[in-house]
């Protein structure tokens, strides 16, 4: 394979790809979308962020020759948020390569199409992981024993649901199947089936290419193959954030009530979506966080938007908004408790969860703009062993929140699962 044509393809990635291919996520990635990037220099593998815990105490009345008050200033923590590695890797067998030297015009098509795939579905991963809590599981085992290649695996959600197992796979994704502590790979495998159909989300099954023994309820599913996988390796998202729970960013939630987010849980008893829950959630977050309601915005699963629309009908109207949303977009507003909130939705949502967010209180933080690499001075390089080359996109980066209790989520309302799963099934 000649180092002539290596550098043509890799010129080609570089000048007529690269628009393509990262401008296009960066644009596409909803939260990339909707957060601010951090406008500060970013070193080493983690970022200290300063976060305020408590609100400054100076004021108060006083009598004639008193004393003033006295001030107990805002306390401040620094969090520590982990930059995350991302890689999208693009491989060309050696034939493709030829047809490119000889300037065959199939080529150009070939690596187009390569390209529109791989952007679209970069992109859903992104999105993805930008709604996840960073373990990188997509799903669960939910039977035991040994399960033969080509047969069907029944799997859990991931969030708890009782349905929608199936939310954050596609056919044929490599995957690693790992017991429930993340700490043994058992298998790593395809979902795929000869016939095709590996995918059943009414049965909420998946078929793997080959057989596993001693499979557990309870065992993780991530993105992976023979080389590694992605457990505890994506970076925090929505999910991993807006927590009252636990510990955040270093911070233990328990510790500030400030560092809680407002979460109700009504799953075991599902509500249905009405002004009552949509106003309570609005205003928690709004006037819990003092939040500005120019920055709010209300985060949904397409089927419950339906749900949304109508509600707020013959209301619902569209407008552009000038917070952070892609230039020229427009998206739909609706009125609570007199103030206009933007409405976004996101197949990577909980289909029974409604969130709102205050954009102003969460930062994406990069350590360099996403770009193919080319440390070792070109972006193709030979795939050892193989004939073919091969180029990756890399990205270290994190999203970070400065307070908790701007952030507001209700799990557990009522929608047509139906409509969920027809979503899902024409993606």
């Amino acid at each position: 394979m000649s180092v002539t044509a290596q550098a043509d393809i890799s010129e080609l990635l570089k000048t007529n790809y690269r628009p393509v291919f990262v401008d296009t996520i960066y644009q596409d990635t909803m939260l990339f979308d909707l957060l601010k990037k951090y406008s500060g220099d970013v070193r080493g593998s983690s970022v200290n962020h300063a976060v305020e815990l408590t609100r400054s105490h100076g004021g108060g009345g006083r009598g004639a020759g008193a004393f003033l008050p006295v001030d107990y200033p805002e306390s401040f923590r620094q969090s520590s948020v982990t930059l995350n590695r991302w890689y999208w890797t693009i491989s060309v067998d050696g034939f493709a390569v030829e047809m490119f030297k000889k300037g065959d015009g199939s080529f150009a098509d070939y690596l187009d199409l390569r390209m529109k795939n791989a952007v679209r579905d970069a992109t859903n991963q992104l999105n993805r992981i930008s709604h996840g809590d960073g373990s990188g599981v997509l799903a669960k085992i939910n039977v035991s024993g040994k399960v033969d290649a080509g047969s069907a695996v029944t799997i859990s959600h991931v969030n708890g649901y009782s349905f929608g197992a199936c939310q954050f796979l596609e056919e044929g994704d490599s995957i690693a199947i790992l017991d429930s502590t993340g700490t043994t790979v058992k298998a790593t495998t395809r979902i795929s089936k000869a016939s095709g159909g590996a995918i059943d989300w009414d049965a909420q099954q998946i078929y793997l290419a080959v057989s596993v023994a001693g499979l557990a309820v309870g065992d993780l599913i991530v993105l992976g193959d023979a080389f590694g996988n992605s457990y505890n390796a994506e970076a925090n998202g929505l999910r991993g954030i807006i927590k009252n729970t636990g510990t955040v960013q270093g911070i233990s939630c328990d510790d500030y009530n400030r560092w809680k987010s407002i979460i109700v849980d009504k799953t075991a008893a599902p509500v249905p979506y009405d002004w009552t829950h949509v106003t309570r959630l609005v205003s928690g977050s709004m006037y819990k966080g003092s939040s500005s309601p120019a920055n709010l915005v209300l985060l949904l699963h397409p089927a419950m938007l339906e749900e949304h629309q109508r509600l707020v009908d013959p209301d619902l109207r569209y407008q552009p908004t000038d917070f952070q949303l892609n230039k020229g977009l427009e998206v739909p507003v609706f009125s609570v408790l007199g103030k206009q909130i933007p409405v976004r939705d996101s197949v990577h949502m909980g289909y029974q969860e409604i969130v709102c967010l205050n954009t102003d209180e969460l930062e994406r933080f990069e350590l360099a703009p996403m770009d193919w690499d080319d440390s070792d001075g070109a972006i193709v390089k030979n795939l050892q062993g193989k004939d073919a080359v091969y180029a990756f996109l890399k990205y270290y980066w994190a999203i970070a929140a400065k307070s908790l209790n701007h952030f507001a989520r209700m799990d557990g309302i009522q929608v047509d699962t139906d409509y969920v799963s027809v979503i899902h099934k024409t993606m």
